[in-house]
């Protein structure tokens, strides 16, 4: 590890041949807080090789054992660290609903808390194993479904009727009526909110877009050239966007896509994977596709789309 402290006392544990680099290192994290600390952390499992996390007054830095062991490594660490370098782009409402439907936690006060707990664990358990520069969490903003539902005013429109589908593993689900579960839903998600401002994650919501379409955006737009995002979200659609910096990771079986793991369980090329979505259409948005056809028929059909 690596501790500095830039209120004036000084650096420690760092080689000589790595001071030079500090003061750039002091420049990218300046702006995030008016003092700071790198404090001594034990590495663990941890090989990232670049970890930056910010919560006001302290960062943690964490080059891999690998890199501490080479000078030139550890220069060249230095020297390429930038928040931007491996981003973890979290779809804040996926999340949150499927922690709501499956963890059972409850308050001292016998308030059902699952939404919230089950969010921030699954959140500090992917910054865990993914090791990001930086974590943006996107909600879906006021009206956001409302430019598709004027092209296809059946867009998602089933999801209100399958609410009792998700009560999941509720001890106590028979006991609420669904407007309980409405106020406890939005009481859970004011209060996530305020959580999350808490951390060191950036917040993302527009009025009139979905979170999808951020999250597309970022990944296939604001994203430079060899900068990695990793986009988390059990909604499969997020696979057309997979290629050698873009990744999806799914909470919900804890599994990294990579553009192998996508033609592996799919049989198809993540570029190509729109092409099927259009024929295979999306149940979870009320999206019809073409009739008799399945995932193999399709790839029967069209043999080129395991191609890139």
């Amino acid at each position: 590890f690596v501790a500095l402290d830039l209120s004036g006392t000084g650096v420690e544990s760092v080689p000589d041949d790595i001071v030079q680099h500090l003061p750039r290192l002091q420049s990218l994290i300046l702006d995030k807080c008016d003092k700071l600390r790198l404090l001594p952390v034990k590495l663990g499992a941890l090989t990232g090789l670049e970890y930056l996390s910010v919560d006001g007054c302290t960062a943690l830095l964490y080059p891999s054992k690998s890199v501490q062991s080479n000078p030139k490594s550890m220069a060249a660490f230095f020297t390429n660290l930038h928040k931007n370098s491996k981003t973890l782009v979290i779809d804040g409402l996926n999340t949150f609903i499927r922690s709501w439907s499956t963890a059972p936690n409850l308050s001292d006060n016998g308030d059902h808390i699952g939404g919230i707990v089950g969010t921030l664990k699954s959140i500090g358990y992917a910054t865990r194993i993914i090791n990001p520069t930086r974590v943006i969490v996107v909600f879906d903003g006021k009206g956001g479904s409302n430019s598709r539902k004027e092209i296809y005013d059946g867009y998602k429109s089933e999801r209100g009727k399958n609410k009792i589908k998700m009560r999941l593993n509720r001890t106590y689900s028979d006991l609420m009526h669904p407007e309980a579960e409405h106020v406890s839903m939005k009481r859970q998600m004011h209060a996530l909110g305020e959580l999350l401002s808490c951390l060191p994650v950036a917040i993302m919501i527009y009025d009139g877009i979905e979170a999808d379409d951020v999250m597309g955006y970022i990944a296939s737009t604001l994203r430079k050239d060899g900068e990695k995002v990793i986009l988390m979200s059990s909604d499969k659609d997020f696979l057309q966007l997979v290629n050698k910096d873009v990744s999806v990771y799914s909470p919900s079986i804890k599994k990294i896509y990579n553009i192998d793991e996508v033609k592996e369980e799919y049989g198809i090329h993540p570029h190509n994977f729109i092409n099927f979505r259009m024929m295979d259409g999306d149940k979870s948005d009320n999206v019809g596709g073409v009739n008799g056809l399945g995932l193999n028929k399709i790839i029967k059909a069209f043999p080129i789309l395991p191609e890139s």
